[in-house]
């Protein structure tokens, strides 16, 4: 599998493997074994959230997805958040889509208009409680001489579910404004009546307070290196408010990270235990028990891909565990644990791959306390790149770019309906014709060089969903995949 990418200098050349995932020695069954069928696709619908022509003053860069699942007795009213980054004109924006519905209507905000070429890689993060949803959205500024991350927090107004924590409600305040819905580039279904959004900030908060380069920070040099991630938990609560939290990569050499327990203040920045080195594609995810996870790849000397937990809201953190410990490229860990408390991983891999090219990897973990103990794996279980992995506390979602045979294809989906896990055959989403809808390349590369991820999925109820970017001859789009079990293999 080729990663279709042009290398630049020979550290680099060690540091641009895609993103893929695979399947630990200890489980002794094939990828399709568990005799799922590959019924996936008809399942899907995709819809355009946002599209482009793919040019100076008109292009996507990125985006980012969460779920509120809401109600556990209505999987229709599963609220999804998504975040993208515009370049429109002669400056960048961040935008918010919100659907309280499942994805059947959206409604648009407009978060930030940054001057020039500011703001990118955007972030969300939410948590949802009896009368709300606490909503992160973050971005990193890369204005000259201010290389920061940057995070605002929201409280959603919901109707009351009873089986969800009783948590903050909304402050009286002035909700966002819905953005105009601009035809024909905004093609998703409009929302009868908009979500009350209501910031409990007037403006974002620099949560990396640094004099020196946080997050991905090189215009035009193509950078392979640095990235940050949000996340919220429902279970760390102070005064019923979630804790919110950051993670990133401070001057390419360590990993730092920031918490809230407001949405208000942030604590100064604290590095996190992992060794000091060229730091890759942070992650940050918030465990169902309170544990709080965080993974990096260190790619100095011999790349591997590390994770290390928190069993007290973030005040302190356990030893570093090696995901990968093997002689290839391992890169850009993500996390997802299931109720039974077993910690799922995925990541991108070169040791069984040919020249030039990677694997998605899985590995699974226990956690004693603080004490991970993980098993590396040793085998591939599909062609694809960066992959993410999401749960809903019993089943699986894997959601990565496909790259079978080595040439770069669409947006690869597989399933598993347990924690084993017994993964459902691998496939690709289609456009109602039956065409492979094409995906970004796994760390597409916008105009200036900088460098993202692009795919993001999650499990909820009934349904599963990704947000992610396509990219045509003519065009770049913001999309949103939803699809139906048992018909997606969970």
């Amino acid at each position: 599998m080729k990663k279709h990418k042009t290398l630049w200098g020979t550290i680099l050349l060690l540091i641009v493997p895609l993103s893929l995932l695979s399947v630990g020695v200890w489980w002794a069954l094939s990828e399709n074994a568990s005799g799922l069928q590959p019924t996936g696709p008809a399942a899907w619908t995709t819809i355009t959230l946002g599209d482009s022509a793919r040019k100076a003053g008109d292009f996507w860069t990125d985006v980012d997805l969460d779920v509120s699942p809401r109600d556990p007795a209505n999987p229709n009213d599963d609220t999804i958040y998504i975040t993208a980054t515009r370049w429109e004109g002669g400056n960048f924006i961040l935008f918010l889509y919100v659907s309280q519905d499942g994805g059947a209507t959206w409604t648009k905000y407009r978060i930030k208009e940054c001057q020039g070429f500011e703001c990118y890689q955007a972030r969300v993060g939410v948590a949802g409680f009896q009368n709300a949803d606490i909503v992160s959205v973050g971005w990193q500024d890369l204005s000259p001489g201010n290389y920061d991350i940057l995070v605002q927090t929201f409280c959603v107004a919901q109707a009351t579910v009873g089986a969800l924590p009783a948590g903050p409600s909304c402050p009286s305040g002035t909700p966002l404004t819905p953005d105009p819905v601009a035809r024909p580039r905004d093609a998703y279904p409009a929302a009868a009546t908009a979500p009350r959004v209501i910031p409990l900030t007037p403006e974002m908060v620099n949560v990396s307070k640094s004099s020196t380069n946080s997050g991905n920070h090189d215009y035009g040099g193509r950078e392979w290196t640095g990235s940050w991630d949000l996340s919220v938990s429902a279970s760390c609560l102070t005064n019923n408010f979630p804790l919110v939290w950051a993670v990133w990569a401070e001057d390419y050499a360590e990993v730092r990270y920031s918490r809230s327990t407001n949405g208000v203040n942030w604590a100064d920045p604290a590095a996190l235990p992992f060794e000091s080195g060229l730091t890759r594609f942070p992650s940050a995810y918030s465990g169902p028990d309170g544990a709080l996870y965080a993974g990096t790849t260190t790619a100095s000397g011999n790349p591997d891909v590390f994770l290390t937990v928190s069993t007290d809201c973030g005040q302190t953190w356990g030893p570093v565990a090696n995901l990968s410990s093997n002689p290839g490229f391992s890169d850009a860990p993500q996390v997802a644990v299931t109720g039974d408390g077993k910690i799922h991983t995925v990541y991108d891999d070169t040791t069984v791959a040919a020249a030039n090219s990677a694997d998605n990897f899985y590995t699974q973990c226990t956690r004693t306390g603080n004490q991970l103990t993980c098993q590396p794996a040793t085998r591939a279980v599909a062609d694809g790149a960066f992959p993410h992995i999401a749960t809903d506390g019993k089943s699986l979602l894997m959601s990565y770019r496909a790259i079978p045979g080595g040439k770069n294809r669409g947006l690869g989906i597989s399933c598993s309906p347990d924690s084993k896990p017994t993964w459902g055959a691998a496939y690709e989403l289609t456009d109602p014709a039956g065409a492979i809808l094409s995906a970004a390349s796994p760390t597409f590369t916008v105009p200036w060089g900088v460098h993202f991820l692009f795919i993001k999925g999650a499990l909820a109820n009934q349904y599963g969903y990704v947000g992610w970017i396509q990219v045509g001859p003519n065009f770049v789009r913001v999309q949103f995949s939803k699809g139906v079990r048992p018909g997606i293999g969970c």
